[in-house]
Protein backbone atom coordinates (compact mmCIF):
# COMPACT_ATOMS: atom_id res chain seq x y z
CA UNK A 1 0.00 0.00 0.00
CA UNK A 2 1.14 3.53 -0.46
CA UNK A 3 0.64 6.95 1.73
CA UNK A 4 -1.73 8.60 -0.22
CA UNK A 5 -2.14 11.74 1.97
CA UNK A 6 -0.08 13.10 5.19
CA UNK A 7 -2.05 15.89 7.85
CA UNK A 8 -0.61 17.51 10.61
CA UNK A 9 -3.20 18.22 13.20
CA UNK A 10 -1.04 19.88 16.86
CA UNK A 11 1.11 16.92 17.69
CA UNK A 12 -0.43 14.08 15.74
CA UNK A 13 -0.42 13.12 12.32
CA UNK A 14 -3.10 11.11 9.89
CA UNK A 15 -1.63 9.50 7.48
CA UNK A 16 -4.06 8.01 4.43
CA UNK A 17 -3.41 5.22 2.48
CA UNK A 18 -4.44 4.73 -1.12
CA UNK A 19 -6.15 1.42 0.08
CA UNK A 20 -8.41 3.57 2.05
CA UNK A 21 -6.79 2.39 5.53
CA UNK A 22 -5.63 5.25 7.69
CA UNK A 23 -3.29 5.96 10.89
CA UNK A 24 -3.05 8.31 13.60
CA UNK A 25 0.22 8.83 14.91
CA UNK A 26 2.34 10.87 17.39
CA UNK A 27 5.10 13.08 16.27
CA UNK A 28 7.39 10.29 17.55
CA UNK A 29 6.52 7.01 15.72
CA UNK A 30 6.01 9.47 12.78
CA UNK A 31 9.30 10.65 12.90
CA UNK A 32 11.06 7.32 13.44
CA UNK A 33 9.49 5.64 10.64
CA UNK A 34 10.17 8.74 8.04
CA UNK A 35 6.72 8.62 6.53
CA UNK A 36 6.09 10.78 2.87
CA UNK A 37 3.79 10.91 0.46
CA UNK A 38 3.67 8.28 -2.14
CA UNK A 39 5.77 5.98 0.36
CA UNK A 40 5.30 1.97 0.07
CA UNK A 41 4.54 0.26 2.76
CA UNK A 42 3.75 -3.24 3.46
CA UNK A 43 1.10 -5.06 5.11
CA UNK A 44 3.43 -6.14 8.34
CA UNK A 45 5.08 -3.11 8.76
CA UNK A 46 1.83 -1.53 8.31
CA UNK A 47 0.56 -3.99 11.03
CA UNK A 48 3.66 -3.14 13.33
CA UNK A 49 3.20 0.24 13.26
CA UNK A 50 -0.73 0.16 13.90
CA UNK A 51 -0.05 -2.40 17.07
CA UNK A 52 2.75 0.44 18.29
CA UNK A 53 0.42 3.44 17.95
CA UNK A 54 -2.62 2.06 19.77
CA UNK A 55 0.07 0.80 22.71
CA UNK A 56 0.92 4.62 22.98
CA UNK A 57 -2.62 6.20 22.51
CA UNK A 58 -3.21 3.46 25.66
CA UNK A 59 -0.44 4.72 26.83
CA UNK A 60 -1.29 8.52 27.02
CA UNK A 61 -5.03 7.36 28.60
CA UNK A 62 -3.99 5.64 31.32
CA UNK A 63 -1.22 8.55 32.23
CA UNK A 64 -4.03 10.99 31.75
CA UNK A 65 -6.46 8.64 33.67
CA UNK A 66 -4.12 8.42 36.70
CA UNK A 67 -3.47 12.02 36.60
CA UNK A 68 -6.98 12.63 37.97
CA UNK A 69 -7.08 10.34 40.64
CA UNK A 70 -5.18 7.10 42.13
CA UNK A 71 -6.17 3.76 40.87
CA UNK A 72 -4.92 0.25 42.13
CA UNK A 73 -3.20 -2.27 39.36
CA UNK A 74 -6.20 -4.20 39.39
CA UNK A 75 -8.57 -1.48 38.89
CA UNK A 76 -6.03 -0.55 35.33
CA UNK A 77 -6.11 -4.33 34.68
CA UNK A 78 -9.72 -4.21 34.72
CA UNK A 79 -10.37 -1.17 32.26
CA UNK A 80 -7.51 -2.83 29.97
CA UNK A 81 -9.14 -5.99 29.58
CA UNK A 82 -12.95 -4.02 29.25
CA UNK A 83 -10.96 -2.48 26.18
CA UNK A 84 -9.83 -6.10 24.85
CA UNK A 85 -6.02 -4.97 25.04
CA UNK A 86 -4.00 -8.08 24.95
CA UNK A 87 -2.29 -9.60 28.18
CA UNK A 88 1.36 -9.15 26.45
CA UNK A 89 -0.07 -5.19 26.40
CA UNK A 90 -1.34 -5.23 29.85
CA UNK A 91 1.99 -6.56 31.10
CA UNK A 92 4.04 -3.68 29.02
CA UNK A 93 1.85 -0.84 30.58
CA UNK A 94 1.41 -1.84 34.18
CA UNK A 95 5.44 -2.23 33.60
CA UNK A 96 5.83 1.32 31.99
CA UNK A 97 3.16 2.72 34.87
CA UNK A 98 5.11 1.15 38.16
CA UNK A 99 8.11 2.06 36.60
CA UNK A 100 7.55 5.67 36.05
CA UNK A 101 5.89 5.81 39.64
CA UNK A 102 2.63 6.81 37.99
CA UNK A 103 1.20 3.38 39.36
CA UNK A 104 1.68 2.11 43.11
CA UNK A 105 -0.20 -0.22 44.86
CA UNK A 106 1.57 0.37 48.86
CA UNK A 107 1.23 4.29 48.62
CA UNK A 108 -2.42 3.94 47.28
CA UNK A 109 -3.78 1.38 49.78
CA UNK A 110 -1.93 3.32 52.76
CA UNK A 111 -3.88 6.70 51.16
CA UNK A 112 -7.26 4.82 50.68
CA UNK A 113 -6.91 3.38 54.14
CA UNK A 114 -6.96 6.90 55.68
CA UNK A 115 -9.02 8.05 53.46
CA UNK A 116 -11.66 5.72 54.24
CA UNK A 117 -11.28 6.18 58.36
CA UNK A 118 -11.44 9.94 58.09
CA UNK A 119 -15.16 9.21 56.57
CA UNK A 120 -15.33 7.27 60.06
CA UNK A 121 -15.96 3.78 57.48
CA UNK A 122 -16.17 0.56 59.91
CA UNK A 123 -13.07 -2.34 60.10
CA UNK A 124 -15.97 -4.39 57.88
CA UNK A 125 -16.42 -1.71 55.61
CA UNK A 126 -12.99 -0.80 55.15
CA UNK A 127 -12.18 -4.43 54.46
CA UNK A 128 -15.20 -4.66 51.79
CA UNK A 129 -13.78 -1.46 49.79
CA UNK A 130 -10.31 -2.63 49.65
CA UNK A 131 -11.27 -6.36 48.11
CA UNK A 132 -13.44 -4.20 45.67
CA UNK A 133 -10.50 -2.55 44.63
CA UNK A 134 -8.25 -5.81 44.82
CA UNK A 135 -6.38 -5.40 47.71
CA UNK A 136 -6.76 -8.66 49.59
CA UNK A 137 -3.93 -7.74 52.31
CA UNK A 138 -4.64 -8.74 55.88
CA UNK A 139 -6.12 -5.60 57.87
CA UNK A 140 -5.28 -4.88 61.57
CA UNK A 141 -8.76 -4.59 63.25
CA UNK A 142 -8.20 -1.47 66.45
CA UNK A 143 -11.05 -1.57 68.73
CA UNK A 144 -9.52 1.98 69.84
CA UNK A 145 -9.66 3.19 66.72
CA UNK A 146 -13.45 1.67 65.67
CA UNK A 147 -14.79 3.29 69.08
CA UNK A 148 -13.31 6.86 68.57
CA UNK A 149 -15.17 6.75 64.76
CA UNK A 150 -18.34 5.54 66.07
CA UNK A 151 -18.60 8.49 68.93
CA UNK A 152 -17.68 10.85 66.12
CA UNK A 153 -20.60 9.63 64.21
CA UNK A 154 -23.17 8.94 66.87
CA UNK A 155 -23.76 12.93 67.42
CA UNK A 156 -24.74 13.02 64.49
CA UNK A 157 -27.06 9.91 64.43
CA UNK A 158 -28.72 10.79 67.59
CA UNK A 159 -29.84 14.27 66.20
CA UNK A 160 -31.02 12.48 62.90
CA UNK A 161 -33.54 10.11 64.62
CA UNK A 162 -34.20 12.68 67.51
CA UNK A 163 -37.87 12.86 66.73
CA UNK A 164 -37.77 8.60 67.01
CA UNK A 165 -39.20 6.52 70.16
CA UNK A 166 -36.14 5.63 71.98
CA UNK A 167 -36.78 2.08 71.31
CA UNK A 168 -36.90 2.82 67.81
CA UNK A 169 -33.73 5.40 67.77
CA UNK A 170 -31.89 2.65 69.08
CA UNK A 171 -32.72 0.11 66.19
CA UNK A 172 -31.82 3.40 63.57
CA UNK A 173 -28.94 3.90 64.77
CA UNK A 174 -27.70 0.49 65.39
CA UNK A 175 -28.52 0.00 61.92
CA UNK A 176 -26.87 3.13 60.63
CA UNK A 177 -23.77 1.62 62.60
CA UNK A 178 -23.61 -1.50 60.98
CA UNK A 179 -24.31 -0.48 57.48
CA UNK A 180 -20.78 1.85 58.20
CA UNK A 181 -19.19 -1.68 59.16
CA UNK A 182 -18.62 -1.36 62.18
CA UNK A 183 -18.86 -4.87 64.62
CA UNK A 184 -22.32 -5.60 65.65
CA UNK A 185 -20.95 -6.49 69.55
CA UNK A 186 -19.23 -3.36 69.80
CA UNK A 187 -21.84 -1.26 68.58
CA UNK A 188 -24.12 -2.69 71.61
CA UNK A 189 -21.13 -2.43 74.39
CA UNK A 190 -21.51 1.31 73.03
CA UNK A 191 -25.30 1.83 72.93
CA UNK A 192 -25.39 0.00 76.01
CA UNK A 193 -23.43 2.92 78.00
CA UNK A 194 -25.73 5.63 76.72
CA UNK A 195 -29.17 7.42 76.88
CA UNK A 196 -29.77 8.79 73.53
CA UNK A 197 -32.95 9.97 74.77
CA UNK A 198 -34.40 11.77 78.40
CA UNK A 199 -37.64 10.20 79.85
CA UNK A 200 -39.59 13.83 78.93
CA UNK A 201 -37.96 13.98 75.19
CA UNK A 202 -39.32 10.41 75.14
CA UNK A 203 -43.10 11.33 76.48
CA UNK A 204 -43.10 14.51 74.50
CA UNK A 205 -42.22 12.46 71.31
CA UNK A 206 -44.88 10.03 72.31
CA UNK A 207 -47.77 12.65 72.80
CA UNK A 208 -46.35 14.46 68.96
CA UNK A 209 -47.10 11.10 67.20
CA UNK A 210 -50.26 10.28 69.29
CA UNK A 211 -51.80 13.71 68.29
CA UNK A 212 -50.56 12.62 64.39
CA UNK A 213 -52.31 9.61 64.91
CA UNK A 214 -55.01 10.68 66.23
CA UNK A 215 -56.28 13.15 64.14
CA UNK A 216 -55.61 10.43 60.68
CA UNK A 217 -57.68 7.77 62.80
CA UNK A 218 -60.93 10.40 63.13
CA UNK A 219 -63.47 8.21 60.91
CA UNK A 220 -62.64 4.94 63.02
CA UNK A 221 -65.23 4.11 65.86
CA UNK A 222 -64.15 4.84 69.19
CA UNK A 223 -62.78 1.31 70.61
CA UNK A 224 -61.22 0.39 67.04
CA UNK A 225 -59.68 3.76 66.88
CA UNK A 226 -58.44 3.26 70.33
CA UNK A 227 -56.50 -0.14 69.76
CA UNK A 228 -55.21 1.31 66.11
CA UNK A 229 -53.37 4.17 68.10
CA UNK A 230 -52.37 1.91 70.89
CA UNK A 231 -51.18 -0.97 67.86
CA UNK A 232 -49.31 1.99 65.54
CA UNK A 233 -47.79 3.33 69.01
CA UNK A 234 -46.15 0.57 69.53
CA UNK A 235 -44.60 -0.58 66.16
CA UNK A 236 -43.03 3.12 66.49
CA UNK A 237 -41.35 1.43 69.52
CA UNK A 238 -42.67 3.30 72.55
CA UNK A 239 -43.19 1.39 76.15
CA UNK A 240 -46.81 0.16 76.87
CA UNK A 241 -47.17 1.41 79.69
CA UNK A 242 -46.30 5.10 78.25
CA UNK A 243 -49.09 4.63 75.37
CA UNK A 244 -51.48 3.95 77.87
CA UNK A 245 -50.45 6.75 80.00
CA UNK A 246 -51.41 9.00 77.67
CA UNK A 247 -54.20 7.13 76.25
CA UNK A 248 -55.85 7.39 79.16
CA UNK A 249 -55.54 10.89 79.56
CA UNK A 250 -59.31 10.60 78.22
CA UNK A 251 -58.00 11.55 74.40
CA UNK A 252 -57.15 15.00 74.25
CA UNK A 253 -55.30 16.15 71.75
CA UNK A 254 -51.84 17.13 73.37
CA UNK A 255 -50.17 20.36 73.39
CA UNK A 256 -46.66 19.18 72.24
CA UNK A 257 -44.07 21.37 74.12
Amino acid sequence: MKIKNINKNKNNYKITFDNGECLSLDEDLFTDYYFYVDKDIDENEYETINQKSNLIKEKNYLISLLSKKNYSTNEIIFKLKNKNISNDNINYLIEYLTNNNLLNDEIYFNEYIEFLNLKNYGYYKIKEKLIQKGFMQELEYNKKIELEKINNILPTLIKKYSKESQNKKIILIKNSLLNNGFDFDLINEVLMKINTTSYEEEISNLKRDYNLIFIKSQNKPEKERTNYIINKLKMKGYKYNDIIMIVNQGGLIWQTI
